[in-house]
């Protein structure tokens, strides 16, 4: 029921199941509804809650050096360190995908590797296309708005 050939649930050919995977009311429905085991559940649900608690605690408690490291490590989706061209490229498409229709007309790949050159003029001042955590932090420090903007997480808890 509400399977597709493919495999992939499509939340759409059911509503009484799509109302329970938006708030399910026991780990039984999540079971149901998620094809994951008891175990799995709450592995899964541990994990979370720590890495959710360990963010909050950096994002409104940290100090200014904290929550750049913290962003820093959001965009580096390769974990290697370095935030690259190609990787600037992947987090702002992702974005753009993001914001979807909202943005007309559509964003287009050349205006995207024009956001990505300003990006990089003033992040990679030795014009390697390779960013890393200090780079960006000392960038991000130089700008007090910015720093500001990410100073206001904190007030808002």
């Amino acid at each position: 029921m509400g399977q597709p050939a493919g495999g992939i649930y499509d939340s759409r050919l059911d509503p009484v199941i799509c109302k329970a995977l938006q708030h399910p009311r026991s780990l039984d429905d999540m079971i149901k509804c998620t094809k994951f085991s008891r175990s799995e559940i709450r592995l899964l649900y541990r994990g979370f809650k720590q890495d959710y608690i360990l963010t909050l605690s950096v994002l409104c408690r940290g100090t200014i050096e904290d929550k750049l490291k913290w962003i820093f490590r959001f965009y580096d989706i390769s974990g290697d360190g370095q935030l690259s061209r190609e990787s600037f490229a992947d987090v702002i498409r992702s974005l753009y995908d993001l914001i979807g229709p909202t943005v007309q007309p559509r964003v287009q790949e050349n205006e995207i590797q024009k956001h990505i050159d300003e990006i990089l003029e003033h992040v990679d001042p030795l014009q390697v296309n390779q960013v890393t955590v200090e780079d960006f932090i000392e960038y991000c420090k130089d700008r007090p708005p910015l720093i500001e903007s990410i100073q206001s997480l904190s007030s808002s808890f």
